[in-house]
């Protein structure tokens, strides 16, 4: 979809096969792939796996969270995108599902995903996970601006809200609760809370502007512990760990993760996403990164177009780092 919203709906990924599909294609049919997995079970809802007959639960009935979530965010990227309202109807669609049957009542706490083993049995996985509330933070606020139904930014408050209390440690940095030390080493749960975040700062209304100046300094705050928790090499700017004992899973033999390197990239683009660009220091720091102009490129729903007239060059070198990280294992 970012393709798209770069290139326009006729740009054709490359490709050396010789394919001639455009980025709005792949962000359309994928849209479309994803919504053969609906069923009324449980009142709607996609499921998380396409295989209704595997043996493990999960697979065969859950229908995430996370999994619906991503349709509301694309359906809503693609209205924008192209203004045609049978988006804007599935997006709606699945937020009110969403709700009404992943979100426990009086709390706002988001449920992992629910358990389609009939119409009348819809057990919850109370675990919950940070990605889900970012998008449905942002989505409320993107919604409202689209709908002018201010039910849906009240609603992404309180997941916003419900965020805060309870993703964010006592040092001021993101982490997972229910995890108990187990979660996946990278995580890649943050990826698309710091996207979310900045699409949230960006869709804000003017009367919200405690919330905006709220998440300015909880990304600052986290910016700085992230360069010190990657490790991150302030000039080839690769922030990427070397895990030792090396994990069981997750990592190359010798205990690195791209996903390290991804998690830095992504923050950075939502930093500038939030605070403007460009940067003209060739090594600069979070700290610069947060204090940048104010001035910014219009991108849809409201939020900068990542990337699309930026030339930051700590976004260029986390990029050019990304192959580095991938390569070191080889």
């Amino acid at each position: 979809m970012s393709g798209a919203d770069l290139f326009g709906q006729s740009a054709i990924i490359s490709s050396s096969a010789g394919a001639s599909t455009s980025w709005f294609y792949v962000a359309n049919f994928t849209l479309y792939e994803m919504l053969q997995d609906y069923d009324t079970i449980c009142g709607g809802g996609v499921y998380w796996s396409r295989d209704r007959t595997s043996t493990q639960t999960n697979l065969r009935v859950e229908k995430s969270a996370i999994t619906n979530a991503q349709i509301i965010w694309l359906a809503t990227r693609l209205y924008n995108f192209v203004g045609d309202t049978a988006y804007l109807n599935v997006a709606t669609s699945f937020w009110n599902w969403f709700v009404a049957n992943s979100t426990e009542a009086g709390t706002n706490r988001i449920y992992d995903g629910v358990y389609a083993l009939s119409a009348t049995d819809c057990e919850v996985d109370g675990n919950s996970f940070s990605y889900y509330y970012g998008i449905m933070a942002a989505y409320g606020a993107v919604l409202t601006n689209i709908t002018g139904d201010s039910t849906y930014l009240t609603t992404g408050l309180q997941y916003y809200d419900y965020w805060k209390t309870n993703f964010i440690n006592a040092s001021g940095h993101f982490y997972e609760p229910d995890c108990n030390n187990a979660c996946k080493d990278p995580t890649g749960f943050n990826f698309p809370v710091y996207e979310s975040l900045a699409t949230l700062y960006n869709a804000l209304p003017s009367t919200q502007s405690a919330t905006k100046s709220e998440i300015k300094s909880l990304m600052a705050t986290q910016g700085s512990y992230l360069v010190n928790y990657l490790t991150c090499d302030q000039t080839s700017w690769l922030c990427v760990r070397t895990l030792n004992p090396v994990p069981s899973m997750y990592t190359y033999a010798n205990g690195t993760n791209p996903r390290d390197q991804l998690e830095m990239l992504s923050f950075v683009n939502a930093m500038v996403s939030i605070n403007g660009a460009p940067v003209a220091s060739s090594t600069p720091t979070v700290a610069a990164v947060a204090t940048v102009s104010s001035t910014k490129s219009s991108g849809v729903d409201g939020a900068v177009s990542p990337l699309a007239s930026v030339t930051l060059a700590v976004v260029t070198g986390l990029l050019a780092a990304v192959a580095a990280a991938a390569c070191v294992a080889l």
